[in-house]
């Protein structure tokens, strides 16, 4: 639209006060550095590119006679005429440049191309903006799921060394996770119980020999009943050998992000010693 040989989008990050070059295009195509492509630089104070991002329009005719031309880095592609123009956010901050340079036929930008080149970079500036907040989220994102893959690494180590035992059941009572210390006091393995409902096997009673299983004194019932954890009460549950073993249970409901119940938790220590 301007004519210009070359063209150019030069992002800016004020914290840092650095440029980088987000794309670039000549015609006709000529090899670029790397450098032009990727490092971040910043220009001297006095440059055009400040001038820019400061929220001013620049037009040069001859770039070579400006003084700041002899500072381009040695690896620049050369330019002669040159218009730059800002590029804003929704909320007005400078967010970059827009350049074009080298127009056709050795002629100078005009004041109709600097109206074309305003346009072009209003409507640019809102997508780039768009296009650095999902970077944003996705780099916080990976940094938050960095964050929670330790936090459970650490909640598993404390479940697998402490000694009492501590299980996990869904919303149908299946078993989700056991713990090494329910393996100890029940004599049942995560492999034999997980995805098994825990009447199968724990087939808790009370003191009398009455099952608690389907019961509204199932610890499990009794905490989704009230809708929060239940005092420690003494129970029994079966062992993988047969036998019955004195445990002290207390449960709480486990609940989603809506509040629907999802399943529960317990802890229990034997004690039949006690």
């Amino acid at each position: 639209l301007t004519q210009g040989r070359s063209a150019a989008v030069k992002l800016y990050d004020p914290k840092t006060g650095t440029f980088t070059c987000g794309a670039f295009e000549t015609d006709p195509p000529r090899p670029l550095a790397r450098e032009l492509l990727s490092e971040p630089f910043v220009p001297p104070a006095d440059s055009f590119l400040m001038k820019v991002v400061g929220g001013a329009t620049v037009r040069v005719r001859e770039l070579q006679q400006e003084p700041m031309h002899g500072r381009l880095p040695p690896w620049h592609v050369p330019l002669r005429g040159l218009l730059a123009v800002p590029m804003a956010s929704r909320e007005r901050d400078q967010i970059g440049a827009l350049f074009v340079s080298d127009k056709e036929g050795d002629q100078h930008f005009t004041e109709a191309d600097e109206e074309v080149l305003l346009l072009l970079a209003s409507l640019a500036g809102p997508v780039i903006e768009n296009a650095r907040i999902r970077e944003e989220i996705q780099q916080r994102a990976e940094v938050l799921a960095g964050e929670i893959a330790v936090q459970k690494q650490y909640a598993e180590n404390v479940l697998h060394s402490i000694a009492d035992g501590v299980y996990t059941v869904d919303a149908e009572n299946r078993v989700v996770e056991w713990n090494p210390g329910a393996e100890a006091i029940t004599g049942w393995t995560a492999e034999e119980v997980v995805g098994r409902p825990c009447s199968d096997f724990l087939k808790h009673t009370d003191a009398a020999g009455t099952p608690l299983c389907f019961t509204e004194h199932c610890p499990f019932s009794a905490s989704a009943r009230v809708r929060q954890a239940i005092p420690t009460q003494e129970v029994f549950g079966t062992h993988k050998a047969g036998h019955r073993v004195a445990l002290a249970v207390s449960a709480a409901p486990l609940f989603d992000d809506k509040g629907e119940l999802t399943g529960a938790v317990e802890v229990f220590r034997d004690v039949s010693r006690e």
